[in-house]
């Protein structure tokens, strides 16, 4: 899901491990910051506890909360990535970017831990919100939950109750037991889906759990 969210986002975003380095990267980050893929490998790899932004003592101490489960936004005014990971000079975009956020994945995504959100100042017009799309996405987020909520207590007694009947099936007319399987088959199809949106949710919670972090 992480990973779909990442490569589909408008912002420029990255996927990073429990180290802080790049694992996944969209095409927006590589366009925004005029990015040189091979150089955020190997010798001269990214890791973002290392990027000057981040090495301020505060900063550093919010990135941790990120790498523990807690939603952070940083005001990144004058923010510029690391100039020796990019193909040449990335100064013409350090004055549109408005804030990042560092977003933790759903637990069980193999190396994934944060993803990173970079907001700019385009995507901010675009939205034709001043809060800009995280804020837009985090309403999203809200309103997933309390779908989920409100769906789930009656899908779980349809669900249960079908379950109940196909106990029976013996004594039911065949007509009946095959409309009691397509509930419960898309019954089951609905719970899934939630279920997907739940994980959405979860990895999209950007809202009043951030801490913001600077207000220059």
């Amino acid at each position: 899901m992480a990973n779909r969210l990442c490569q589909f986002s408008t912002l420029p975003s990255i996927i990073l491990n429990s180290e802080g380095a790049i694992i996944e990267h969209n095409r927006a980050f590589a366009e925004y910051w005029k990015i040189d893929p091979s150089r955020l490998h190997g010798e001269n790899e990214y890791i973002i506890f290392n990027d000057p932004f981040f090495r301020r003592k505060d900063r550093q101490a919010a990135l941790q909360k990120a790498f523990h489960g807690a939603p952070v936004k940083f005001d990144a005014s004058g923010y510029q990535f690391p100039a020796g990971n990019c193909r040449g000079d990335s100064e013409a975009f350090e004055k549109q970017l408005t804030a990042i956020y560092t977003v933790p994945c759903p637990s069980g995504m193999c190396d994934a831990s944060v993803t990173v959100y970079y907001q700019t100042e385009a995507s901010l017009l675009l939205s034709g919100n001043a809060d800009g799309p995280c804020e837009k996405i985090a309403t999203l987020t809200l309103v997933l939950n309390d779908l989920k909520h409100e769906i789930s207590n009656p899908l779980l007694l349809i669900i249960g109750h079908a379950q109940l009947l196909l106990a029976k099936s013996d004594r039911l007319p065949a007509e009946a037991v095959k409309k009691l399987e397509k509930i419960l088959n898309n019954a089951e199809k609905i719970r899934g889906l939630l279920q997907e949106r739940q994980e959405m949710a979860d990895l999209l919670q950007v809202s009043d759990e951030y801490n913001v972090i600077e207000q220059s």
